[in-house]
């Protein structure tokens, strides 16, 4: 035989071990979906913690602001204004008179650190706006119909405390139209301010209607009864104290 046909014959027994086969498609779709169940086991814990840091800075936050609307209302004798956003911050100024019930809460009036949005409201832990709502109740012995005794600078000062009222509640999960008694977790409430979450729930959208009954109820997940709301007041008693011992009231 020829050596080089002799040579090539023992080439073509050698194993043919650089011969590559692709994967199949039933082959990709098994790694990929093993890789999606992979993947999906890792995030779903991180979202889970970052929803819970979320929620504790939100009661940090929400105590903070507590003690600063009470920190305004002993130094100024009224509330801050809320904000509407279709308004220039300079209209929610602390000297004018105020007739917005709800809004945004003003950060830069109350000296608090935090994210506002374009408006100058102060922004909760989801980047959402913090909803701030106080009652328009007015005894109104000046004869003018346009001074809320909450939120109008000096007006407390005219009026004796006992003829102060306030005309917000906060209720159970189980709110009628008119949270009667059985329902009530406070009444007498002056201003009512809420972290709306990272959801917006059916049994949430009574503390979204503007009218002067709100929802506290404990966090939940349950398909049932979805809640993430976090709900803070400031009392008529509480406030008419602070008022008497600062030398606000007559």
């Amino acid at each position: 035989m020829n050596p080089i046909n002799k040579i090539g014959a023992q080439v073509s027994q050698f194993p043919q071990r650089w011969t590559h086969k692709g994967f199949s498609l039933l082959e990709l779709t098994i790694v990929l979906f093993i890789m999606g169940l992979l993947l999906q086991v890792s995030i779903e814990p991180l979202a889970t913690r970052l929803e819970s840091q979320r929620r504790t800075q939100s009661v940090e936050q929400l105590q903070m602001v507590q003690q600063h609307l009470r920190a305004h209302w002993v130094s100024h004798g009224h509330l801050p204004c809320p904000i509407v956003s279709a308004r220039p911050i300079s209209n929610n100024a602390a000297s004018r008179s105020c007739q917005n019930a709800v809004g945004g809460l003003p950060a830069n009036e109350l000296t608090i650190v935090g994210s506002v949005n374009k408006w100058g409201e102060l922004l909760d832990p989801w980047g959402r706006s913090l909803r701030y709502h106080v009652s328009l109740t007015d005894v109104n012995h000046d004869q003018n119909p346009n001074t809320p005794d909450w939120l109008t600078a000096g007006e407390i000062s005219t009026v004796s405390f006992t003829e102060l009222t306030a005309d917000l509640s906060v209720c159970r999960a189980a709110l009628d139209a008119s949270c009667n008694e059985s329902h009530q977790v406070a009444s007498d409430i002056v201003a009512v301010v809420i972290s709306t979450g990272s959801k917006d729930t059916e049994k949430e959208q009574d503390n979204r209607d503007n009218d002067n009954f709100y929802i506290s109820a404990p966090f939940s997940t349950a398909d049932a009864f979805r809640f993430d709301d976090q709900v803070i007041w400031l009392g008529r008693s509480e406030l008419i104290y602070f008022a008497l011992t600062s030398g606000w009231l007559p």
